[in-house]
C-alpha cells in the first residue's frame, strides 16, 4: 500500500494525508508545560518534536518530566505517526523507590488559532512561538488542561 492510501480494518476506511516534505516544519521544537498535581508541580518537556502541518502531527523524540526542584524524575522516548498527535502516553514518575506515580498525557495537539483547521495549514514559521493544548492525568485524575508554548527553531 502506498502512502496516502486508505487503510481498511474491519470494514472501515481511514484516509491518511499524503506525507510530503513541504508539510513538515523543520528544526527543533521545544515544548514545556507545568502540571500541578495537588501541591506538587511538574515540568513536562518535549524535545526534538516535528509538527506535520497537513496532518497536524507532532513526532516526539523525547519527553521528560521534571520536578519543580529541578531533578529529572522521568524520561522516555516517544514517536507517533498517526492522525492523533499524542494520546495515552504513560510516563512513570519515580520520586523515590517507595513513591511511584504515573503521569498520563491524554492529548497533545496544536492549538494555534491563526491556522486554517479545514486545510490543516497551521501557519507555523521559524522563530515564532505558538500555543499547544495538552490534557494530562496524574494518578487517574485530570490534572490540568493548559496551553503550552511551542517555539519553532
Amino acid at each position: 500500500m502506498t502512502e496516502g492510501e486508505g487503510q481498511t480494518r474491519r470494514g472501515s476506511t481511514r484516509r491518511r494525508e499524503p506525507r510530503g516534505i513541504s508539510n513538515m516544519v523543520a528544526g527543533l521544537i521545544i515544548v514545556s508545560a507545568t502540571l500541578v498535581a495537588g501541591t506538587v508541580t511538574y515540568m513536562v518537556f518535549l524535545q526534538k518534536a516535528d509538527i506535520r502541518v497537513g496532518a497536524a502531527e507532532i513526532r516526539v523524540e523525547k519527553l521528560s518530566v521534571i520536578h519543580a526542584g529541578g531533578e529529572t524524575i522521568a524520561s522516555t522516548t516517544l514517536k507517533n505517526t498517526g492522525d492523533i498527535v499524542l494520546e495515552n502516553v504513560k510516563v512513570e514518575i519515580v520520586c523515590s523507590e517507595e513513591n511511584r506515580a504515573v503521569l498520563t498525557v491524554d492529548n497533545l495537539a496544536p492549538d494555534h488559532t491563526g491556522g486554517d483547521f479545514k486545510t490543516g495549514n497551521w501557519g507555523f514559521r521559524t522563530g515564532e512561538t505558538y500555543p499547544v493544548a495538552v490534557t494530562a492525568r496524574f494518578e487517574n485524575k485530570v490534572v490540568i488542561s493548559k496551553g503550552l508554548k511551542v517555539t519553532v527553531r
